[in-house]
This record gives structure tokens, sequence and C-alpha cells, in this order.
């Protein structure tokens, strides 16, 4: 096949050549090319331009943002204890964000050309020119870009007075992973922190390509089972082109299914419908809140009625036990899918996303409806 044939002239502007990689470009793109110069992408120099970003471009933009989005959150009445636990709020949002779009975006499956060259664009050029410092972090232009519709869902799923302080806190999450993910790469780290950093990242990279997704942080990989040791490995490198490439694909082995998971995670499903339907039924109409009423009250009021929650849940357990019970073939089927889908190890591993999801979904929710009310 012409796909499979074709090869890479890497002294030419690559963009456009990547997609004719086919089916081949996701085995060339994982092999890095170890250089602190980075490749042309474009035969243009404008759109070259575009590409290239300095460190230090992204906390001098959008620092001063994030210092006007919590200044008119102050102004808007929040007093400052709330306005910090609120951007404390919105950097935890973004690592979730961050784990999301590594994990599921930007290391998805390409074999279309244009496929191929839109990942290559997005992350892609990364992971084969790891060290390539004018690339590490994401363009401001389209940041911007992003931007606007991130504000509208924040607006969306906040009150007015909250909405700034949460729109700075996740802006604030992003330059730290921008900031924190070219040092990790660029920086030597003499504190066991960053250096644990360094090698985790470096690992994901070098070694084990379909874990680490985390990059300030490990814990959503550790929520979902995807989190690896950061022992890097040995590389062992083949010259090309004048330039390193590492040689090697680790095989993945497919785990024995258990018997139990999909029984268990039948019911944990129900168990989620369950709660979170029960719980917005209870805010919203059982014993709706009367309006605001400050931050400890709108918490005490959750504590209550999760307590009451939890209460009715024991009535109906052994209706959602049974009910786990039929439906377990059909959440099995779900799973073998979802284990395909996303190249999961195990079973296992795949079971641990899928309910660490349920839980931060549950989570995420009963924190914004308390929010709301607060």
């Amino acid at each position: 096949m012409v796909a499979q044939e074709f090869t890479v002239d890497l002294n030419k502007p690559l963009v456009f050549q990547v997609g004719h990689l086919g089916e081949a470009y996701q085995e060339w793109v994982h092999q890095p090319i170890v250089s602190v110069e980075g490749p042309r992408f474009f035969a243009s120099d404008f759109w070259e331009f575009l590409t290239k970003n300095e460190w230090y471009v992204i906390p001098t933009i959008w620092l001063p943002v994030v210092c006007w989005y919590a200044t008119k959150a102050f102004k808007m009445g929040n007093s400052l204890p709330e306005i910090a636990m609120i951007l404390v709020l919105g950097i935890f949002i973004w690592t979730l964000m961050e784990y999301s779009l590594h994990r599921f975006l930007f290391h998805i499956k390409t074999k279309t050309y244009w496929g191929n060259t839109l990942h290559y664009l997005l992350h892609g050029c990364h992971h084969k020119h790891p060290q390539d410092g004018l690339r590490l972090v994401f363009p401001p232009t389209a940041t911007a870009i992003l931007l606007f519709p991130l504000w509208n869902i924040v607006k969306l799923i906040s009150t007015p007075a909250v909405a700034p302080a949460l729109f700075a806190g996740i802006l604030l999450g992003y330059v730290m992973y921008d900031v924190t993910h070219y040092y990790l790469h660029h920086g030597q780290p003499k504190s066991e922190v960053p250096k644990h950093l360094k090698k985790y990242h470096l690992n994901h990279h070098f070694r084990i390509q379909n874990k680490g997704y985390g990059i300030t942080s490990s814990l959503w990989d550790k929520v979902s089972s995807n989190f690896e040791n950061p022992v890097v490995a040995r590389l062992h490198f083949r010259f090309q082109s004048n330039h390193a490439q590492v040689q090697g694909k680790a095989a993945m082995k497919v785990k024995e299914r258990h018997p139990h998971h999909p029984r268990i995670l039948s019911y944990g499903l129900l168990n989620t419908a369950y709660y979170l339907s029960a719980f917005l039924v209870a805010w919203f109409y059982i014993a709706p809140a009367p309006g605001k009423m400050g931050y400890w009250i709108a918490v005490k009021r959750f504590v209550k009625l999760m307590a009451m929650v939890w209460a009715g849940s024991q009535v109906t357990k052994l209706a959602r036990l049974g009910g786990a019970l039929v439906l377990a073939p059909i959440v099995d089927k779900g799973l073998s899918w979802f284990m395909a889908k996303f190249k999961f190890e195990s079973q296992a591993k795949a079971f641990s996303v899928i309910v660490g999801c349920c839980f931060g979904l549950a989570a995420v929710l009963f924190i914004i409806v308390t929010l709301l009310s607060a």
C-alpha cells in the first residue's frame, strides 16, 4: 500500500507529509527524535511563526487575565477566602480537564490523511520531537479562541458571582500546567516533587506512552488505575537523518477477565443514577433551597440531604441489587467495548476508570449544585 511505503522527509515541512503515512502514522509519531532543534512545520514563514512560542509568553499573557477575573469576582461581592476557595476548585477542575484532554483527545488513534495531520499539529509533534522548546506550550492565539466557549460553559454551570473566579481558577490551572510542562522537559529539578514529576512525564514519552497522562499531577492516573511508577527505561537509539530515534515497542498483554466486575459495575452505575437523581429531586423539589444562603449553610444543607438520600437508598437496595444482576450481561458487553475502544491492558483498569468517572461526575455535580445555592 502507498501509505505504508511513504517515507517522511525530515528536511522538508512536516505537517502536510504526515497524513500520507496512513495507519503507519501511529508507530512513526511514537518514535521520538531527541533533539532540541525542532522541525519545520510549514513552507510559509507566517504559519511557521504562529507555531512557535517561548514558554514565558504564557504567564505573561494569561496571568493578567486571571487577575482581572479574580478582581471582577471581588467587585461582585465575594470575599477573599471565597475567591481563594473557588480558585482552588477551578484548578482542581483543570487537573481533570488536563488529564481527560491528554488521554482521550491528544492520544486519539488516527489513520486518515486529515486525521493524522490534525493530530500531529495538536499533540503528535510533541511526541515526535519532545525536546522542541518552541512548541512545548500551547499557542496563545489558539488558547484565546478556546477560552470563549470555556467562559460560556463556566457561566452556564455556575452563578454570575461565582463564574469569574471559577474561570480564573481554570485558567490559572492551565498556566501552571503549561509552565510545568516546559520545566519538566528542560528544567533540572533539585527537590523531590519536581524530580518525581519529571521522571513520571519522561516515562510517558520514552517508556510507556499509554500511561502517565497527568502532567501537573498523577492524581487522575491513580484514580483511573493508569499510574505507572516513574522509572525511566533505558533508551536504545538508532540514528536517522542525524537524529536519534527510540527503538522498540512494548507489547500489551490483556489480562484475564474478572467475572464479578460486570456485576459490581452494574450495581455501581445504578447507585450513581439513584444518588444523582434522588439528590437533585430532594434539593430542588422535596426541600427546595430558599435562595442564597452562604457557603457554610449550603454545605450543611448538602450533608443533611445526602443523609436523607442515603437512608432512602436502604429501602431500594434490594431492587438495585436485582437490577444489577439483570443488567450485568449488558454491562459486560459495554465493558468489553470500552476496553477495546481505549486499549486497556486489563478489565480491572477499564473498570477502575468507569468507577472513577462515576465518582468524579457525582462529586462535580454535588459541588456545583452546592455552590449555586451558596
